[in-house]
């Protein structure tokens, strides 16, 4: 157990977060737990929240939740820390039947893209919110979550319910490692991770990539971003008005601009300079 230096604040090891967190006797692990209402059937459940430590990685938050009456559980990871300077992409070539390379551990932020070129399958953002599983796990999600409206398309659009069962086939032979292939999780916010088991010495299957976010990533992320200008577009500069010196009754040019103030608002700038006499 590793502290992070702040008085009352327990930072533990993932794995043995991961080994007690569904241990209701063990009572050494900081956890959380609070009623929640269950989205599925309406009753509440258990919630709990605990603050851990990835190593190689930073500080986060581990939430899940759990409900007695309809068996509905979920899990989601949130960032302890801030917004990183960088975007980052991870690319991990996944040999077949290596099930220990389907075994690490994956951390997805809410804004991370999950991309397996050999099927030409992609997995946005608002598909799966942040979470903390394995390569495997992140494949098995996918597919649950499109088998699960497989009943209603074979009603509506039967030749497309083929085409994703076709589809669902390929996914699985990935998922059980019955095939080789990229796993790539791309992530503007630089808040994902994959696990490199021989950190920190460098992994031949798994390469890092750091990358300046652009205006369009940055506003998706919440932050303000300066406006592209247009060709022929006129640019904003300072105009030079008139104005009374307050020192005397002499006349200065006074120079004016409206300006954006990123995370705050717009704001007006007024500047003035008093030039000396040469006697």
């Amino acid at each position: 157990m590793a502290s992070s230096g702040e008085e009352g604040r327990v930072v533990v090891d993932l794995r043995s977060a991961a080994e007690s967190a569904g241990d209701e006797d063990t009572h050494a692990t900081p956890l959380h737990e609070m009623e929640s209402l269950c989205m599925r059937c309406g009753e509440n459940g258990t919630a709990r929240v605990l603050l851990t430590l990835i190593p190689h990685f930073r500080e986060v938050v581990l939430m899940a939740f759990e409900c007695p009456h309809c068996n509905e559980r979920n899990n989601e990871i949130q960032f302890a820390g801030q917004l990183q300077q960088k975007g980052c992409c991870y690319t991990l070539k996944v040999p077949m039947g290596q099930s220990e390379i389907l075994n690490r551990q994956v951390v997805k932020s809410d804004s991370a893209t999950i991309k397996i070129p050999e099927l030409d399958f992609e997995i946005p953002p608002e598909a799966q919110r942040g979470t903390l599983s394995t390569v495997e796990g992140s494949i098995m999600r996918a597919i649950s979550e499109l088998q699960a409206l497989q009943d209603e398309r074979k009603k509506v659009d039967p030749q497309k319910a083929e085409a994703i069962d076709q589809f669902l086939v390929k996914l699985r032979c990935l998922g059980s490692g019955e095939a080789a292939f990229t796993f790539i999780l791309n992530d503007p916010s630089g808040n994902s991770f994959i696990e490199n088991p021989h950190a920190p010495s460098p992994d031949p299957l798994l390469s890092l990539r750091f990358y300046e976010r652009t205006s369009e990533e940055q506003a998706a992320l919440g932050f303000l971003a300066e406006p592209t200008k247009e060709p022929g577009e006129s640019s904003q500069d300072a105009s030079t008005v008139g104005n009374v010196c307050c020192f005397g009754s002499k006349s200065l040019p006074v120079k004016e601009k409206m300006s954006c103030s990123p995370m705050y608002k717009l704001i007006h700038i007024r500047t003035s300079k008093k030039k000396t006499d040469t006697l």
